[in-house]
């Protein structure tokens, strides 16, 4: 199969869903290409939820260097920093880190950052994945409570006017998979 063929076929064959039957979660699934569970953002997303909540995030040495300054608020960018590609490159590249990162101080839940499989979204920030999730729902339930942080993340979210819901995301690393060994 040809390079873009198969990567049409992966786009249609692994959609995100709402929800996996009990069967597909759980332990025994070790080995699989996991599906995480969480809420997508674009490109767009990440940097409206950090300029919303106005995310600071530390630079990396040689941008330290080159700013005179050792982080920056997304929100409160200097008008030479808004033209600077270097710096602007760096916070897209780190926005869903920023926003994971967030999300975590917020619900006191560590989650994650994965590619998903996806020609619109550059992230989900997932609660958990398929192979682990019932141990996961768990502890977040006895924690934290999970229909709670769901809503939290549901609310933290819906503040910026991003659109996102957590649905199962097949991550980008399904295009690495070999299926047939």
């Amino acid at each position: 199969m040809a390079p873009q063929s198969r990567w049409h076929y992966l786009l249609e064959t692994h959609q995100p869903r709402d929800a996996l039957d009990p069967e597909d979660v759980g332990p025994q699934h070790k080995g699989e290409l996991p599906m995480y569970y969480g809420w997508a953002f674009t490109q767009a997303d990440l940097m409206k939820y950090a300029e919303y909540y106005q995310l600071e995030m530390p630079l990396m040495e040689c941008l330290s260097a080159k700013l005179g300054k050792s982080s920056v608020n997304y929100a409160d960018l200097s008008e030479s920093d808004a033209k600077d590609e270097e710096l602007l490159g760096y916070l897209q590249g780190v926005a869903a880190i920023a926003v994971k990162q967030d999300l975590e101080n917020e619900t006191g839940v560590l989650l994650q950052v994965v590619r998903p499989l996806s020609e619109k979204y550059v992230a989900v920030v997932a609660m958990y994945n398929h192979i682990e999730a019932n141990e996961r729902r768990k502890w977040i339930e006895v924690h934290h409570g999970l229909d709670d942080t769901v809503e939290a993340i549901h609310q933290s979210i819906r503040e910026t006017g991003v659109k996102s819901r957590p649905l199962w995301w097949y991550d980008w690393k399904v295009l690495d998979w070999d299926h047939h060994g």
